[in-house]
């Protein structure tokens, strides 16, 4: 009716009473409006229709297909069904024991003697870089499923203690032959040892399987649930060396080595909440925590000169695990199949056995038939920036 009206006026013939008196109660006005108040009328619905035109040309847009779908600026859940997406990162993590500093070597002599020489906390690790690779697929715009590995992070940490006069004894009685462990583990070099050095490994590897749920916008905020099973493998290896000495051929020297391997698994659940400024950029926020089963274990070797293995035990256990992630991302997508992303990343796990931990734990049992203790009270923080891309198919 409104586009006759509009043909009526514009074709510059005459219109009849009973023509303006069906227009007028078609726009809702009385069948004796007047030809101008019929004219705002049609202006009036004609901007209204505009409008809702526009507002929803931003909301849909063409897809290959033909088909018009839905605009989402988000990762995931606002792809369309039957969708696949990868996402390649280069994360880099620094390692931190949140535990107290344990005592590895003690300086016999001198003004404040005895005290430490040297201690687990002078172990620092650099920053060390790694990857994260996740590949997702579209059940449909709102769940979606994840496969993420991330890892490669392997530290290298190194410390030492120097003592010109031969002063140095390694920490729990290492030096002790006659009170603890008897003639067969009598290690001369960790006694008044002119040099004691330590030296620790620690790889990180991670991998999870999400289901990803996205529940309805709030204004400009994207909330996101997952739940999932989650895979962590911290190995970690510590050696103690002592050297006495290096005046006398052939020098002797003592190794004290422990390793000790978590496998955590489990199920987990997190919370992700993203933040749309435009079609091409938001940031977000995530968290995800769970209680994974520990299955630890760990080995102690002891070897005087010449490699000679004097003491060895190992141990098994299975505990929980508490495991924490958190991170905070800005993404931009200069493209509707592929985007950028940058962030920072956190991962706190508690209940692990760490390699410079089993040093005093180990040898607090040594004399129970080579019955290693192995000690799961460790809490280590990694966290570091990351960067990457993203891509639809």
């Amino acid at each position: 009716m409104v586009f006759l009206a509009a043909l009526i006026f514009s074709s510059g013939v005459p219109a009849q009473e009973s023509d303006l008196a069906d227009i007028a109660t078609a726009l809702g006005l009385p069948r004796n409006a007047s030809k101008a108040e019929i004219l705002r009328a049609i202006g009036a619905k004609n901007t209204k229709q505009q409008t809702v035109t526009e507002k929803v040309d931003k909301q849909i847009a063409p897809s290959e297909s033909g088909r018009y779908e839905v605009k989402q600026p988000t990762l995931g859940a606002s792809e369309i069904k039957g969708a696949w997406y990868g996402r390649a990162e280069a994360v880099f993590l620094f390692r931190e024991s949140l535990d107290a500093s344990s005592p590895l070597a003690i300086n016999e002599n001198g003004e404040e003697a005895p005290f430490e020489a040297l201690g687990s906390g002078d172990l620092d690790a650099d920053i060390a870089p790694g990857m994260r690779l996740m590949v997702g697929y579209q059940l449909n715009r709102a769940i979606s499923l994840e496969l993420t590995y991330m890892g490669l992070h392997s530290y290298n940490m190194r410390g030492s203690a120097i003592s010109p006069d031969g002063d140095l004894s390694a920490a729990y009685g290492l030096d002790d032959d006659s009170e603890s462990w008897g003639d067969t583990l009598a290690v001369e070099s960790f006694a008044n040892a002119y040099s004691i050095r330590a030296m620790m490994e620690s790889h990180l590897h991670n991998a999870e399987f999400n289901l990803r749920h996205q529940v309805s916008k709030m204004g400009t905020v994207v909330p996101t649930l997952s739940a999932g099973l989650r895979y962590i493998n911290v190995d970690e290896t510590f050696e103690l060396v002592g050297i006495d000495e290096y005046d006398d051929l052939p020098v002797q020297w003592g190794r004290y080595k422990v390793s000790a391997d978590n496998n955590m698994i489990g199920l987990q659940m997190g919370l992700e909440l993203t933040h749309v400024f435009t079609e091409w950029a938001s940031v977000s926020v995530m968290g995800k925590a769970g209680l994974l089963a520990n299955i630890a274990s760990g080995d102690t070797r002891i070897y005087a000169s010449a490699d000679d293995l004097v003491f060895s035990a190992d141990d098994d256990e299975l505990g929980l695990s508490l495991v924490t992630e958190a991170g905070a991302y800005a993404t931009f997508r200069p493209h509707k199949n592929f985007d950028i992303r940058i962030g920072y990343n956190a991962l706190f796990l508690s209940g692990v056995a760490l390699g410079s931990e089993q040093f005093g734990a180990a040898l607090e049992q040594i004399g129970d038939v080579n019955k290693m203790n192995l000690n799961r009270n460790g809490n280590l923080l990694f966290h570091g920036p990351s960067f990457g891309f993203t891509l639809r198919f």
